[in-house]
């Protein structure tokens, strides 16, 4: 007679097989989490950085239908002046030098293109167009060209892709030292606060180094337009003109985290470049 001996351990529930569906997005999300497909994304992104924002900031922008004769006669004079400083300043695609008029920002004028964009754009604010006069708009012009020209944009995308990259190698590399294995439910809950607490971390410095490269891409493009005697007075005005209408105040312990200098450095700084006469 043959005994059969039962074993008296517990029998474990086996899981459900995954669907199809939920197989693909599986292999979706770890291809997706790849660095192989995350930096070269990135990249590609941000060289279309300023066609996609453009895409973003039309509805912000002033219909031409609406204006009056006098505010389309500024816009298409702000084209021509933008023009004239890119061919003063050597930029090399001069007629694709594009100028668009935003409602979204009280006082600013910016750009999210490189010297390689199919139409550089600068957008400035209704404000600006309205309160700033064409010697001051000249060196606000000056200011923008010499970003598109120093690739600052590209400069700063790829510096954050660079730190990312790092906060998350680093956050990895921690967690698994300590956490080596996933054992049982308080230890995989430890392990993610740590990785948690490790990414925060390093995303606060992220941001702190991403805006002092900011911070110094400022000053070197207005080191960029002060090559010219006219420009640097034009774009010391401009921003003396900024600084009534906005009264902005001088950051403190903030300071780390804001993506441009103090106007009143920026001022004392083109002074050192070009003293007043």
């Amino acid at each position: 007679m043959v005994s059969t001996v039962e074993s008296c351990q517990p029998t474990q529930k086996s899981l459900p097989p995954k669907t199809g569906s939920k197989r693909a997005l599986g292999h979706l999300w770890s291809w997706c989490k790849s660095p192989w497909i995350q930096y070269p994304l990135s990249t590609l992104l941000l060289f279309k950085s300023d066609e996609l924002i453009h895409l973003y900031e039309k509805r912000f922008l002033l219909p031409t239908n609406i204006l009056s004769k006098s505010d389309r006669g500024k816009i298409d004079a702000a084209k021509l002046l933008f023009n004239r400083v890119g061919h003063e300043m050597n930029f090399a695609n001069t007629d694709k030098l594009e100028v668009s008029v935003s409602s979204k920002f009280f006082l600013n004028a910016w750009t999210a293109s490189h010297r390689w964009s199919k139409n550089p754009r600068v957008y400035l604010s209704d404000t600006i167009l309205s309160h700033f006069s064409t010697e001051q708009l000249k060196g606000v012009f000056a200011h923008e060209v010499s970003h598109i020209k120093n690739n600052h944009m590209l400069i700063t995308g790829f510096a954050v892709i660079g730190i990312s990259g790092l906060i998350d190698f680093t956050a990895k590399k921690v967690t698994n030292k300590y956490f080596p294995k996933k054992e049982d439910k308080k230890r995989v809950i430890k392990k993610n606060l740590v990785m948690l607490g490790v990414e925060l971390v390093g995303l606060t410095a992220c941001a702190v180094i991403a805006c002092a490269i900011m911070r110094q891409c400022e000053y070197n493009a207005d080191w960029t337009a002060a090559q010219d005697p006219e420009k640097c007075t034009s774009l010391r005005n401009a921003l003396s003109e900024f600084k009534r209408l906005t009264n902005a105040p001088t950051p403190r312990f903030w300071g780390a985290f804001e993506d441009h200098p103090s106007t009143d450095a920026r001022i004392a700084n083109l002074n050192k470049l070009c003293p007043a006469s």
